[in-house]
């Protein structure tokens, strides 16, 4: 009985790493409707936001500011094998899950690029729009 235990474990164990890679932006890209809360030292604000991610990691942030207003963010960035941004002021970290269906985004701006600093957390759900519809440089 241990043995067939031991077995049916060590099965498991190959079958989950063997589904582990790298994350890379060809993985999430897409179009994802999220709802981005930002943390500032002294308060806490919640957007509507577009997020598009292109397979180069070309990043598009279409955030609802309220009364039909809208800003828009964008720009290339750089990720890890784990999702952690690199080559940037800012940290964060990306995280699919897998399908592409769901996304999160931590990014945070250190006090000396954004005064107090503010953490932007960001969680979306595919909307099966096209990535390419959406303007490249």
């Amino acid at each position: 009985m241990k043995t067939k235990t031991r077995l049916s474990l060590i099965a498991i164990l190959f079958a989950a790493v063997a589904n582990l890679h790298a994350l890379t932006f060809a993985d999430i890209a897409g179009v994802y409707d999220c709802k981005r809360t930002q943390t500032y030292s002294d308060h806490i604000a919640r957007y509507d936001e577009t997020l598009v991610i292109m397979p180069d990691g070309y990043i598009i942030n279409v955030i609802d500011v309220g009364n039909g207003q809208q800003e828009t963010f964008e720009g290339f960035v750089e990720m890890d094998e784990q999702g952690n941004l690199i080559d940037s002021e800012l940290s964060g970290q990306f995280k699919g899950n897998g399908n592409g269906n769901h996304i999160e985004v931590t990014v945070i701006w250190p006090p000396d690029l954004f005064p107090g600093g503010v953490t932007i957390k960001i969680k979306g759900v595919n909307t099966g729009g096209n990535w390419q519809d959406w303007p490249h440089p």
